[in-house]
């Protein structure tokens, strides 16, 4: 029995040594080149000062994505008061900003993400009861490739 509690005691620290060598990801102000080569219907309303995703992982340096906010971002009253809704006084469909994605990514559902350029765009998805293992909240940003989600200022419905 002792070899089995000394074993037990010292898996959470076995744990914590790998969780160590995984490197974190940390930000850093995205290349002005990057923003000047953005098509100009997006680099008239995304902000010129966007932000670069990069992974330190086994300190390997591994850019991610570069990312750039809406100047300002349309707001309204909120139309329901609903817990599970942190921003509703967004419109859904209303444009967040871009991201360039450099490297092969996975969303949450295991989708996988090519690397290119994608509009931001805010969602509130209707929620059953098992989608709460996913998120208690139903704000969500829908990633949509740019070549196909042209107009910042399109009213998309979702």
């Amino acid at each position: 029995m002792p070899v089995v509690r000394r074993a037990l005691l010292l898996l959470p620290l076995l744990w914590a040594g790998f969780a160590w060598g995984l490197g974190p990801y940390v930000t850093e102000p995205a290349p002005a080149l990057a923003y000047s080569e953005l098509p100009k219907y997006f680099s008239d309303v995304v902000d010129s000062h966007g932000v670069r995703l990069v992974s330190t992982n086994y300190n390997q340096r591994t850019n991610i994505c570069d990312l750039w906010w809406r100047k300002e971002i349309p707001v309204q009253p909120a139309r329901i008061k609903a817990p599970d809704l942190v921003y509703a006084n967004l419109r859904p469909g209303t444009f967040l900003g871009l991201v360039s994605i450099f490297t092969p990514q996975e969303d949450f559902r295991h989708h996988m993400l090519k690397p290119g350029l994608y509009t931001m765009r805010y969602a509130q998805p209707e929620q059953n009861g098992d989608d709460h293992a996913v998120s208690p909240f139903r704000d969500f940003v829908i990633l949509s490739p740019a070549w196909v989600d042209k107009d910042p200022n399109a009213k998309v419905s979702m």
